[in-house]
């Protein structure tokens, strides 16, 4: 009888390494193509956002050769820095994840960082630069973690919640200000119906 105990319990190790081998060999896989699909698709929006910039901004030439910027275009740059960031971050985590090999550990708390930071400059191009992204930005890349990365449920939920309650601070202190409050509502009135 002791003898069929020590085989089950080899055979248990045996299948607890080779798993968790497999799931991290996962885990940074899929943390290579979220990284490298969220950048493809920030570099794609960043080089049409300068393109629209260069071709279409009203950059207007003072007399004297000083370049005088209108709001417009302010807004547009502020879009364009925060999806610089945006992306450089993600940029930066497809190589760490890719040349350094990290634990499993060091990928999540890499996921999160990257939702949450990529999060951080969507909120604040909600308030600062109308026109950009905002909430629905910061959604769809929660999105895309969550359909790549084999996180639980509550690995999912943990980067949104520092966000959700920076959101509803936000809406408490700035609830004069309609930039927040209608890109705000517009993206969760669209979301309900």
């Amino acid at each position: 009888m002791a003898k069929q105990r020590s085989n089950t319990a080899i055979y248990t190790t045996d299948f607890r390494q080779g798993f968790a081998a497999a799931t991290s060999s996962l885990l940074r896989r899929r943390m290579l193509w979220f990284t490298g699909i969220v950048s493809l698709i920030g570099l794609v929006f960043f080089v049409a956002a300068v393109v629209v910039q260069l071709y279409a901004s009203n950059v207007l030439s003072a007399g004297n050769g000083a370049v005088q910027v209108s709001t417009e275009v302010g807004g547009s740059i502020l879009t364009l820095v925060g999806g610089g960031l945006s992306l450089g971050a993600f940029l930066l985590g497809f190589v760490y994840a890719w040349l350094v090999k990290p634990k499993d550990s060091e990928l999540i708390r890499l996921s999160y960082l990257l939702l949450v930071w990529d999060g951080l400059i969507h909120i604040a191009m909600d308030y600062l630069a109308p026109g950009a992204p905002g909430l629905a930005g910061m959604i769809l890349t929660h999105v895309l973690a969550c359909a790549f990365l084999p996180w639980t449920t509550s690995q999912a939920i943990w980067p949104m919640l520092p966000l959700a309650s920076l959101m509803a601070m936000m809406l408490g202190i700035f609830a004069s200000s309609r930039t927040v409050c209608t890109s705000m509502f517009t993206f969760v009135r669209g979301w309900t119906l």
